[in-house]
């Protein structure tokens, strides 16, 4: 992908606009579209809707996978931001980077 994790400067613009259903989530690496009336409700999408690029992998599982296994936390996605033993590396997409996935 272009852009640092963008294909093309439409999606970039895209899920910078806070008015766009279309976001990003560089921790997990998912694209998605947010439900308009419940932010917490997602589908995600895996292929860019302006250029037609499959969009990498999402690591939603390995990031779940990896805070058990290394960690030994048993997460959800809502308990993630409240968590106060999440590791550092894991609030970012550092955890991801650094594993070279």
């Amino acid at each position: 992908m272009k852009n640092n994790n963008f294909c093309c400067d439409i999606l970039k613009e895209s899920v910078s606009d806070l008015r766009s259903p279309l976001g990003y989530s560089p921790k997990i690496r998912e694209f998605f579209i947010a439900s308009k009336d419940n932010k917490h409700i997602v589908q995600a999408v895996n292929y860019c809707p302006w250029c037609g690029e499959k969009f990498p992998k999402d690591l939603r599982d390995e990031y779940f996978e990896i805070l058990k296994s290394e960690y030994n936390l048993e997460l959800c996605i809502f308990d993630i931001k409240k968590n106060k033993n999440l590791p550092e590396e894991f609030k970012t997409d550092q955890w991801w980077k650094k594993r070279d996935l």
